[in-house]
């Protein structure tokens, strides 16, 4: 939010100090020095309620004056979402299956907390562990359909969560091959820093994509196939490249202007020797550019 004061008369400089009954302080010490006579704040607030914001002016005398504003701030409900499993995914018995998942608090643009989100098990009180990523131990869910929960908690009290359905079907001679992608993490926030020499105010960020594969005893997997590949906000998906390793150009789409964030989904593929498949995504957030 920007905030505006404009002053008339008094000795120059004259100086603002800008304060939220709620948050305290909002900015360092401000110069009026524009011809107008105009100090301009951008502040982001960090707790809802009424904020009463004063702006106190001194001048270059020591006289002094005052004006304040009320700001209501709505506390925006932390975005979750699970990104694995898919929903209808299928098992075998025998297989481990990934839980994964991203959330975001708007008012900070920042993942919550490990501490701050939790797995439940549709029908399973037992099992419920905290964190964006967990698992699901192999042979220990019946075969059938079962729900998964992932939700958020600020202090102590739920305020998010998502769903999925996924399916256990009988055991498999050769468990697909189980995937992690070790860079990025999931949901990691990543700011731009590069700038295209020929527009610069188009920005990027080079990321480094590192995949890890292993067979069900736990060994690393020999003998396979693995793909990368970026899908962004519009569901638009690129190939990028093969192997375990890869680095990425990511186009910052966002600005100040516009006010919203990019997210892309990367995707690292599996394929054994003996034709399965298997996937794991992971979700970045490239924040807006200001």
């Amino acid at each position: 939010m920007v905030f505006v004061a404009a002053v008339t008369g008094g000795a120059r400089p004259i100086e603002s100090v800008w304060t939220s009954d709620i948050e305290g302080r909002l900015d360092a010490r401000t110069l009026f020095v524009n011809p107008r006579g105009e100090a301009r704040i951008s502040n982001v607030f960090r707790q809802p309620g009424r904020h009463v914001v004063t702006c106190d002016v001194t001048d270059a005398l020591g006289r002094t004056n005052s004006d304040l504003v009320v700001i209501n701030v709505d506390d925006t409900p932390s975005f979750i979402d699970i990104t694995s499993p898919l929903e209808d995914a299928q098992f075998a018995s025998n297989e481990t299956v990934p839980l994964r998942g991203v959330s975001r608090d708007p008012d900070t643009s920042r993942r919550l907390a490990d501490g701050a989100v939790s797995w439940r098990l549709e029908g399973q009180n037992a099992f419920g562990p905290s964190g964006h990523e967990a698992e699901i131990p192999a042979n220990t869910l019946s075969e059938g359909e079962h729900r998964v929960q992932f939700q958020a908690f600020e202090r102590d009290r739920f305020i998010q969560s998502d769903w999925r359905v996924f399916t256990i079907g009988v055991a498999t001679a050769t468990p697909r091959p189980n995937l992690i992608i070790a860079s990025p993490i999931d949901g990691a926030h990543i700011y731009p820093n590069e700038r295209d020499a020929s527009d610069m105010s188009t920005f990027f960020a080079t990321v480094p994509l590192l995949g890890r594969a292993f067979d069900a005893n736990g060994r690393v997997l020999s003998g396979s196939s693995f793909t990368w590949t970026v899908t962004d906000d519009d569901g638009n998906v690129e190939n990028i490249g093969d192997g375990t390793s890869q680095e990425h150009r990511f186009l910052a789409q966002g600005s100040l202007s516009t006010g919203v964030d990019t997210t892309y989904v990367i995707t690292f593929k599996a394929t054994d020797a003996a034709g399965q498949t298997h996937s794991v995504s992971h979700t970045i957030v490239l924040p807006t550019i200001i």
